[in-house]
Parts: C-alpha cells; sequence; structure tokens
C-alpha cells in the first residue's frame, strides 16, 4: 500500500504506514492510501499538493507493451497445448475429475441465481457465433464462422467412443 501524508509545506509519498511513520515524523498527518504509487501522484496534480517526499519505486505492474509480448510468446506452436493435451496430461486431469464428483465437486447442490444465468447470457450474445473444425491431423478448433475452411479440413468435433468402466 502507499501512504499520503500532509507535511508543513506539502505532501509526503510513502510505503510506511502510519504507525511507522508516526514515529519518523510525529507532526504530520494521514491523509489517504492507495493501491499504486501512479495513484497517489495523480491525485497530488489533481489537488495541486506540492510533493516533498517520494518514493523512487514506480514498476506497478506489467505495461500494455510487455503484456503483448508475453502473449506474443506463447502463441501458435509456442504454446504448449498447441497440438492439445498429451496423454499422461489427460490422464491427470481424469484421475483428479474421478476425486470432484458427486458431493465432493465443488459446486455440488448449488444453483446459479437468477442474476448469475441474465450474465452468462448476456456475455454469451456479446460473442460472435463460433463452430468447431478439425484439421487433417484430428486437432479440435473452436474457430468463428465466417472461416473458410482451407483443404483437408471438416466442420464438427471428434467423437470417442463412450466409455462403459
Amino acid at each position: 500500500m502507499i501512504f499520503l501524508y500532509q507535511a508543513s509545506g506539502g505532501v509526503r509519498i510513502t510505503e510506511t504506514t502510519p504507525r511507522e511513520h508516526r514515529m519518523l515524523y510525529p507532526r504530520d498527518e494521514f491523509l489517504m492510501q492507495f493501491h499504486t504509487i501512479q495513484d497517489a501522484r495523480k491525485y497530488c496534480e489533481r489537488m495541486k499538493y506540492n510533493i516533498l517526499q517520494d518514493i523512487k519505486k514506480s514498476w506497478t505492474g506489467h505495461t500494455p507493451e510487455g503484456l503483448e509480448r508475453i502473449r506474443d510468446a506463447k502463441r501458435g506452436h509456442r504454446n504448449p497445448n498447441a497440438k492439445g493435451l498429451s496423454e499422461t496430461h489427460k490422464r491427470k486431469i481424469g484421475l483428479a475429475m474421478r476425486v470432484r464428483r458427486g458431493e465432493y465437486h465443488h459446486f455440488y447442490n448449488q444453483r446459479h441465481s437468477p442474476r448469475s444465468k441474465m450474465k452468462i447470457s448476456l456475455g454469451l450474445r456479446r460473442k460472435p457465433p463460433r463452430r468447431w473444425c478439425l484439421d487433417p491431423e484430428g486437432h479440435e478448433h473452436l474457430v468463428y464462422t465466417p472461416f473458410f475452411l482451407p483443404a483437408g479440413w471438416c466442420w464438427g468435433r471428434k467423437r470417442l467412443s463412450i466409455r462403459t468402466s
């Protein structure tokens, strides 16, 4: 958390809690607390406060450019799950899901509220329509409907045989 204190002649932006700050500067008065340094600085600009002391730290998260670089690093063939899950991963998921059945399932004996149902419905309506298709290797893809199938692709999903065990 970032704290803002009123001092004689201006304000101080620090990370020290009010209890710790009182020991260092007994005459300062606590004004507000913020989640990010940028918010505290914007508030001081808006209120036209004179900043006496500021924190050197300024990073509070990834920049939009940095987030885009992270996304690019995981797109396409570089994504670990680009060609579907491995057999060992599928087996682990299957074992975990066998335990989460019936009364052990996290949503057991619960219902979505009408408000939640409406939010889900509105969210899905906002999305453009999509369809499943298969590539020649048998991998499934969920694509938007104005999608022209390349040669060898077909509409639909893989239908696995139902296990009786």
